[in-house]
């Protein structure tokens, strides 16, 4: 909380993460609160809790670190699809915008006498984040340029 500032507007954090064995959430939490009324835009969060051998952050103050990370809305979603645990190939992409559904688009590759040409063609909407099923749903129609 010691960055928070007086005369700072809004405050931008990158990809704030728990790691093994301790916590973002304690000091993600007094700066925000020393913040008070001012915005903090979290970027790819990942808030989880990551289990250690020696259960550090296991059972307790759990409930406690899911209600502060519940607190965060999520705003804009941006996710490349492909099958884990690979990065490649990519299928398609899953998107969100706030006050818009989430759509899922999937990628194209069309061989063309210059080689390939790629495209993300929108697939299909849901109001709320789709499910895998939903997804390889989605990522399976048969979709063209």
């Amino acid at each position: 909380a010691a960055e928070v500032r007086d005369e700072d507007d809004i405050f931008l954090i990158v990809c704030p993460q728990n790691i093994v064995g301790a916590s973002i959430l304690p000091n993600l939490q007094a700066m925000c609160e020393k913040a008070g009324d001012r915005q903090v835009i979290l970027l790819n969060p990942k808030l989880v809790d990551i289990p250690s051998a020696g259960n550090v952050m296991q059972v307790r103050g759990r409930a406690e670190r899911m209600d502060f990370a519940d607190e965060f809305k999520e705003i804009y979603h941006f996710r490349f699809l492909y099958r884990k645990p690979y990065f490649h190939p990519i299928y398609g992409l899953l998107r969100f915008k706030w006050g818009e559904p989430w759509e899922i688009y999937k990628r194209i590759v069309k061989k063309t006498d210059a080689g390939k040409e790629e495209k993300y063609c929108f697939a299909q909407s849901y109001d709320e984040e789709p499910k895998p099923p939903q997804i390889t749903t989605a990522i399976a129609m048969d979709i063209s340029f």
